[in-house]
């Protein structure tokens, strides 16, 4: 009877609805976008991945090699679905053009600064945890290093674009993620370093003319990233996810979250823009005794930044490490926009999390001293527990 009716509204509307399939990549694209990056109704956030549908809309999304890197990852994440195995076979054709495309692209300058090249070093990555888990740890925190040195190459000019702000907020919230979990020394190693310029600055005895122009640009460079990820923290979208948390009237309460995926991305992003803000203050001191002019108003507003960013880490705590005050203690779930965890597996994983914050509060020249006993008693609670 089914058959019959197909084959009736076939020949009305001229189709062989037995022709009509959907190419595995679309299926596969579909999945990942609706899955791993956009808004879902009832969660608090989204995927990590927000760059992806800005970038797809752009002329630089066409290109070929992040549409294949885009493709492979998408299939990789369809291919966990359990009626969806055999479709892991399809991936390899496309990560290997993808690979060759992105070699291809690093190898000139002005390519290998693109928005495309960072988006397909990232989904490499992704794809690398996607396809072996918990088995290729290398592979996959290889290719967010490659990230991060890109980072540097493009420097303040990645924050022209929606999506390029969106990759750098996302690879630096990532090497909190890799240090703290994964435990990824290197990039632990890149953290401490981060300041080494501006070390071996304060660590000269020359008080000379091209000394001052030195840190003058080290300042100029870091406010302007503390002024771009300020703006971009401030944005539209991300005051929307904000606005979520259970806030109390009283501006000294803690903070109260929608979930925990939402608090240690949001932790991170203070954590960040903290560490930005010692380097404006270091160098800033270090300027105030030049004799050479610079310009004064440069660093002004750092501090205040600074202290902002560490009570809202120190806010947070409470809320991370006992999962206070979100109605049910503890909750059933992570409530992730991809999946759930075991309540206890993810407490965990969250006191984990918060070290590389706290430890920043601890150090900041900002903090009060009753901060800086809280920190130390929470860092001590969470090495006992």
């Amino acid at each position: 009877m089914a058959s019959d009716s197909d084959s009736d509204l076939s020949g009305v509307m001229g189709l062989d609805l037995q022709a009509i399939h959907t190419p595995l990549v679309d299926r596969a694209r579909c999945y990942f976008l609706s899955s791993y990056v956009v808004y879902c109704p009832n969660k608090s956030d989204t995927g990590m991945l927000t760059f992806i549908p800005s970038l797809l809309a752009s002329a630089e999304g066409s290109s070929w090699y992040f549409q294949d890197m885009f493709s492979a990852v998408s299939i990789a994440a369809f291919s966990m679905r359990p009626n969806c195995r055999t479709a892991a076979a399809a991936t390899h054709l496309h990560y290997g053009a993808g690979v060759r495309g992105l070699r291809e692209a690093l190898e000139v300058k002005e390519s290998a600064k693109s928005d495309t090249v960072l988006a397909t070093t990232i989904l490499l990555g992704v794809y690398e945890g996607l396809a072996y888990g918990d088995t290729d740890k290398i592979a996959y925190t290889q290719h967010f290093r490659a990230a991060v040195e890109l980072l540097r190459l493009r420097g303040p000019e990645q924050f022209s674009s929606k999506h390029g702000t969106e990759m750098f907020d996302l690879v630096m919230e990532s090497l909190y993620d890799l240090t703290t979990v994964i435990g990824d020394e290197d990039i632990m190693r890149w953290m401490l370093d981060l300041r080494s310029k501006l070390a071996s600055l304060l660590g000269s005895p020359r008080r000379d003319s091209e000394a001052t122009r030195k840190a003058v640009k080290i300042l100029m460079t870091a406010q302007e990233f503390e002024r771009r990820v300020s703006h971009y923290y401030e944005s539209e979208d991300l005051m929307a996810k904000k606005n979520l948390w259970l806030a109390k009237p009283d501006e000294n309460a803690d903070l109260v979250y929608p979930d925990w995926w939402t608090a240690t991305r949001w932790l991170n992003k203070y954590a960040f823009r903290l560490l930005i803000c010692h380097i404006i203050a270091d160098v800033s001191n270090w300027l105030a005794e030049s004799t050479d002019p610079w310009p004064q108003n440069l660093g002004t507003s750092a501090s205040q930044t600074a202290k902002e960013d560490i009570h809202n880490i120190i806010a947070s705590i409470p809320y991370l490490c006992s999962w206070k005050g979100i109605g049910e203690d503890p909750p059933k779930g992570a409530k992730s926009p991809c999946g759930s965890d075991d309540a206890d597996s993810v407490e965990g994983i969250t006191n984990l999390m918060v070290i590389w914050p706290l430890v920043l509060a601890a150090e900041s020249q900002f903090a009060t001293p009753e901060q800086k006993t809280y920190v130390q008693g929470r860092l001590g609670w969470i090495v006992q527990s």
